[in-house]
This record gives C-alpha cells, structure tokens and sequence, in this order.
C-alpha cells in the first residue's frame, strides 16, 4: 500500500475478483464511490481501451462496453518513488513504475502499464495536464506494455504504416501533415507505439485524431492559424485535425524514415543498412532514458532488432535553407509508392 492505494489491486483485468472481494473495505469502498461520483470518458489509442476521467479529445471516442486495459483517475500521487532510478531530474522509474513531475502543479504516477494515477493543484489547466499524458505518460505506458515506442510520427498507404523519425526540428509533424494533405493518412502522431508479433513482425497502433504544429509549419501547408485552435502551454502550437480515414486501427510498417537538415540544395533519401537502422531505433526510442529505469533494456534492443529485421529504413535529408516541407513530402510520398 502506499499513499491509501493498492499498487497491484486496481485496474488490471486480474484484479478484478480482488475489487468485489474486498468491497467492504475502507479502501475499496471509497474507490468504487469515487468511479460512482466521477464522470468517465472512454477512448480507443495506441491499441488500448482507455477509460480516463480526464477528458482526452484527441482521441477516437469508443463505447463503454467491454473491459478497459488502462484507466486514468485523479489519485494522490507520491513526490518521489523510494528504490527508483531518476532517468531526469523530474523522473523516478523502476520496475512497474513510473513517476513524472513535471512542475510544482502536477504529478503522473503509471503502473504496471494499465494504471495512470494524477495529481493536480486546483488551477493547473487540464489541457496542460492532457499534453504531459499524451506524451510521457502514455509512452510509459507503451514501454511498460511491452511495446516498442517510437518518436516519431506515421502515415498510412495501401494497407502499410510508414513512420517518419528525427530530431526535434527535423520536421516530422509538419511532414506527415504535408504528406496527409496530398491524401496519405496520418495514423499516429510523435508517439508512434509498435506491438511486436512473430507471425506479422511488427504493427503499428492508431495514435491520435490531431496533431500539433507549430505556426510556420500551418503558414507553409497555406492555412492561416488563427483559424486553428491554439495549444495554452506557451509552445506556440496549434491543434491541426487528422481525422481517422481508414477502417483499421493497426497496420504492418514498412518504412523507417529517418528525417534531417543537411547543407544540400535537395531533398535525398538513402537506404540504410541493418546496423543503422538498429542505432536508429534505440537513439529515436520515446522516453528513451526511461528504458534502463523500467529494467527493460533487454528486451528494448531485441525489439530494435525484430525492428530492423522486418522494415526498411531509409535516411531523408532536406536543406536545413528555406522551405522545403513539400518537396520533403512529395519525396517521400512518391518512394512510398514506387517501393
């Protein structure tokens, strides 16, 4: 128990014969008047059934039926987890566990990859408080799942995801978002989470119905931002919508780009070879300095392996000089289609 709460009793599946049998309990009883006084709203992402109490519009809305695999609930959460490394100076992390403090105002407390518990002052925003959960706290919860998460954000053609990584200001967002405006579907956003299977190697989850760019990057698509809606967290970004356009919710991946700036007066994309695409996967890991926290450095690298063992990965350099998203995406989107 810590903080009032049974760390293994809520809300896995397993437990759920531990809620009925223990329902008379102090604990228990106040837990099920909390979900009895709270409003849920229920959310299919990532190849998760979300239930959260925070409203999370980003995502695709599901029905109330069936069993949700992660639940998300305003809880007391711990200022420190006893035992755990510290990835960053705002991060603990040890098996199971994963403790994000991002100010003063907010704390994210995921365990065992189906529980997010949250803790907030009265005037923290919650739309705020939805971009720390949509980032690190859902790519705790991948990596605690077993998942491979990647940063990076996707597009979908012809039945096959292709994910779109780099460094911050390579223009991965804005790309994808070049490349769904000539009609490719965008099919996850900054967060691309992988599941990892034998029979099909690996399939890539549906992520989220909006992205969120910068407002250079709406001026250089040909849209005037102030029709977009403006994210509050002082990084000068806007809502852009991608809603869902195709049937599946999961996709086998086919391609690995791998976005930079270079001194060139062109775009090029170059094959890489299975060594690099491995450097690749394990630099562009989300939340990558949580891996060795998490103690699953191991079966991280067999992941970046399976990887590199079923999709190509391809280098994309663009010149770092002037705008070249769309020649960047119309690039890309012709390789897609002629490989």
């Amino acid at each position: 128990m810590a903080n009032g709460f049974c760390q293994n009793c809520w809300p896995g599946k397993s437990s759920i014969h531990l809620l009925m049998k223990g329902r008379g309990t102090p604990y228990f009883r106040s837990l099920f008047e909390h979900m009895a006084k709270h409003q849920f709203h229920f959310y299919q992402a990532f190849g998760w059934k979300i239930k959260s109490e925070i409203p999370l519009p980003e995502l695709t809305v599901a029905d109330e039926s069936g069993n949700s695999n992660v639940v998300i609930v305003y809880a007391e959460v711990p200022k420190e987890l006893e035992g755990a490394a510290r990835p960053g100076k705002n991060t603990y992390a040890k098996k199971g566990q994963f403790l994000f403090i991002p100010n003063e105002d907010a704390r994210f407390w995921v365990i065992n990859g189906n529980e997010v518990r949250v803790w907030k002052n009265k005037q923290f925003d919650e739309t705020e408080l939805r971009s720390y959960i949509l980032a690190s706290v859902f790519g705790a919860i991948a990596h605690q799942r077993g998942m491979l998460p990647l940063h990076g954000s996707a597009v979908a053609h012809n039945g096959y995801a292709h994910i779109l990584c780099g460094t911050t200001g390579s223009g991965k967002s804005t790309t994808a978002a070049a490349l769904h405006e000539i009609g490719l579907a965008v099919f996850a956003e900054d967060l691309s989470a992988i599941e990892m299977h034998r029979q099909n190697g690996p399939l890539l989850n549906f992520g989220s119905n909006r992205m969120k760019l910068m407002e250079d990057a709406l001026l250089n698509l040909g849209y005037n931002p102030e029709k977009f809606e403006r994210l509050p967290y002082g990084l000068n970004k806007f809502s852009y919508p991608v809603n869902k356009t195709i049937a599946e919710t999961k996709l086998p991946i086919k391609h690995l780009y791998i976005l930079s700036k270079e001194n060139t007066d062109r775009v090029t994309i170059k094959e890489l070879n299975k060594i690099d695409c491995l450097r690749t996967a394990l630099h562009h890991t989300f939340r990558q300095r949580m891996v060795a926290g998490l103690g699953i450095q191991k079966e991280h690298f067999n992941h970046c392996q399976q990887l590199c063992d079923n999709v190509k990965a391809f280098s994309v350099q663009r010149p770092s000089t002037g705008n070249s998203i769309g020649e960047t995406a119309q690039s890309i989107a012709a390789h897609i289609k002629s490989n």
